[in-house]
């Protein structure tokens, strides 16, 4: 696409074959340690062995996936669980809200001195 005011190709949305140009950009750059185990894979031959004889392929669960998504899929939830869960979550967030609001500090009272510096070990 070309820009009609300043005669600039504008990028397109989708990428084919009859689009496409050499973007100046290198793409995404990794920039995190990698977190593969080495040899820890198997061949595609061996996984399709192991299928075939009915042995289980041995899986590891993702890094991804731990115990912290244990909320449940609102798609397949009716309207009462979905307004349930609704009620349920507001409650919790005003619960939460009243724990971080910060509390005034009460200061203890001070007794009048008539403008009188007092020195004991309690002022101190």
């Amino acid at each position: 696409m070309i820009d009609k005011k300043t005669g600039e190709v504008l990028p397109r949305k989708i990428r084919n074959r009859a689009n496409w140009y050499l973007h100046s950009s290198p793409g995404e750059t990794n920039s995190g340690i990698s977190q593969t185990i080495p040899d820890q894979t198997m061949a595609i031959r061996t996984l399709i062995e192991r299928y075939v004889r009915g042995i289980p392929v041995s899986t590891k669960t993702p890094i991804w996936e731990g115990e912290d998504n244990d909320l449940p899929d609102p798609n397949t939830m009716d309207y009462a669980e979905r307004q349930e869960m609704a009620f349920t979550f507001a409650a919790e967030l005003a619960n939460l809200k009243t724990i971080s609001t910060p509390q005034p500090k009460i200061e203890p009272a001070q007794e009048p001195t008539n403008g009188l510096k007092i020195d004991s070990p309690i002022n101190q």
